[in-house]
């Protein structure tokens, strides 16, 4: 079960969550600072028979996870994320790379995790070492909009004088003729660790130790306060200086962040400075170079705003009762925004408004068409780029992949009979008629309280299951087919054939997997084993969504004549 935590959850989620605390730092420091109920965090648990199998944390479009067990639960965040788009995903790198499975168009980039140990000896430091003060804000911005690897973090000069203001995370630099050449600070902080991040130093003074003496100074301050110093690094040759300075490594921190599309021209890149996130983890100290940062940045439309104004709270996805899952959450009172505008995209799309590999308009010019900010169509652009209606080429902008002459009739078809490499001779069902997941509402754009039909599909040949389907049909659309949904016989027929002669249309999105709970007690194959996955999404001569269809292949069964 998973439900949304309160103030009566704290001691929990901190016996759990401080048995790893180097790698909960982020969220347990969130946790601390911010608590429940707030309109821009909610934190989730994922719990069974008393026992907790995870924690999950929304912070504005930012998604921290924890699970002890590694066990996370993807059907849970394939709901929540039907609702709730990220824009970055951290934690554990190995958990992380299971979440990249339901967010196919964000990219993965793993650093080491480095905690301070009694071994090693701190860095000597030297008289020019100073703590910045509100006087410096100008020239540290100005400093860090020098570092490439760093001026998309640090956007605005507001975010960094609030945190020397609030004293919410200390900023040391190195100056040389009254210039910044090196800079370094904590940043997230709980009871057990805080963590060392934007350490840069100028090209013209790398090799000269300097970050070395940033990092031992901040270490000797965490330290003194009975905390652990951390930080993470992606480059092999900081290792010799992390470990004299007393470091040793853990493991590895995952950053699943969303690919982010080039703009074409100058608006477009504006645009860009504006799409920033409230708030970027921490990344990745290169100590001689380069170190993201974990930010809260302001608000593009407004200065300094209070923190409750900034972000609407994270959507709150309704109560579903999922397979081996019991998943609760408050019920949303309203249809987020950029649904209506997805489905307004999607019409003007499939009905040629915006033709095969033409560029889409700027964000501006689509704002102002559609009258909803650039944060909503953003949320719509990611539902039509994950669905495959749209595609973005780095630097060039976003385009229309939909093809309105692509109507051909009969060339939609069943893949698990017609190009199976082995004869099908058996064919089973294990269906229910009930409530939707959020993900197949979404997709099948089905009303509330409508039902659907849900079934698992196995073909065999006389070697044994050879693929299976996944496949949600619209209650509703059976009813006007006149299928009796007490018989096993025509709904078989109809899941098998009917559909796919009833469908005019047909989106899918490619990708292999490696088999889970879901798949491997009708496969009958071991957990981990790759599979190539099919999603398929049907709809029919309205355009209506059909049927959605999630199809797995075993290796060397099926040889693919994709007809399209």
């Amino acid at each position: 079960m998973v439900r949304e935590c309160t103030e009566q959850d704290r001691e929990r989620l901190y016996e759990y969550l401080k048995e790893e605390a180097v790698y909960n730092t982020f969220l347990l420091a969130d946790i601390a600072d911010f608590g429940f109920g707030q309109s821009f965090q909610t934190v989730y648990l994922d719990e069974e028979q008393g026992r907790i199998r995870g924690v999950y944390l929304c912070i504005y479009q930012n998604f921290l996870l924890y699970c002890k067990e590694n066990e996370v639960n993807t059907e849970f965040l394939e709901q929540l994320f039907a609702m709730y788009i990220p824009d970055v995903v951290m934690g554990k790198t190995e958990q992380v790379r299971q979440v990249q499975w339901i967010l196919m168009d964000y990219t993965l980039e793993s650093r080491v995790l480095y905690q301070f140990s009694e071994r090693g000896e701190l860095a000597e430091e030297t008289a020019g070492i100073l703590k910045a003060k509100l006087d410096d804000v100008d020239d540290i911005f100005t400093f860090l909009q020098s570092i490439p690897e760093l001026k998309h973090l640090y956007t605005s000069k507001e975010m960094i004088a609030g945190r020397i203001e609030q004293d919410c995370g200390t900023h040391y630099i190195i100056r040389e003729n009254g210039v910044i050449v090196a800079h370094a600070n904590s940043t997230a902080e709980c009871e057990w660790t805080t963590m060392i991040g934007g350490v840069a130093t100028a090209r013209a003074y790398r090799g000269k130790g300097l970050a070395g003496q940033l990092v031992s100074r901040l270490s000797r301050e965490i330290l003194a306060k009975g905390k652990i110093p951390t930080l993470f690094s992606s480059r092999g040759e900081e290792d010799n200086l992390y470990g004299r300075i007393g470091f040793r490594k853990i493991g590895e921190w995952g950053t699943l962040a969303r690919i982010a599309a080039s703009a074409p021209d100058e608006e477009d890149n504006t645009e860009a400075e504006d799409a920033r996130a409230e708030r970027v983890q921490e990344e990745n100290p290169q100590v001689e170079g380069v170190q993201a940062e974990d930010v809260r940045a302001d608000n593009p439309q407004e200065e300094n705003p209070p923190a409750e104004c900034r972000q609407e709270k994270n959507p709150q996805v309704e109560g579903v009762q999922a397979e081996k899952t019991e998943v609760q959450y408050r019920t949303s009172k309203r249809r987020p925004s950029y649904i209506a505008l997805y489905d307004e995209l999607y019409r003007d799309i499939v009905e040629g408004i915006y033709k095969k590999d033409s560029l889409l308009p700027s964000e501006n010019v689509l704002s102002e068409k559609y009258h909803v900010s650039r944060n909503t169509l953003r949320q719509a652009l990611a539902i039509l780029n994950q669905d495959g209606y749209i595609y973005r080429k780095q630097g060039k902008g976003t385009y229309v992949s939909y093809d309105i002459s692509q109507k051909e009739k009969g060339r939609i078809y069943n893949f698990l009979t017609e190009d199976a490499l082995e004869e099908i001779v058996k064919i089973t069902i294990d269906h229910n008629l009930g409530a939707p997941t959020l993900i197949a509402k979404s997709k099948l754009e089905l009303d509330r309280g409508e039902e659907v039909l849900a079934s698992n599909n196995v073909y065999e040949s006389e070697q044994g299951p050879i693929g299976q389907s996944f496949i949600q049909i619209p209650e509703k659309l059976l009813e006007e087919q006149g299928i009796d949904l007490h018989s096993e016989q025509q709904l078989l027929s109809f899941m098998n054939r009917g559909i796919y002669q009833l469908s005019s249309k047909a989106d899918m999105m490619i990708q292999l997997m490696e088999a889970d709970e879901q798949v491997v007690p009708y496969l009958k194959v071991k957990p981990g084993t790759v599979l190539l996955h099919f999603e398929q999404l049907l709809y029919d001569k309205n355009q209506r969504p059909a049927a959605r269809i999630k199809y797995y292949f075993r290796e060397g069964k099926y040889q693919i004549h994709c007809r399209l």
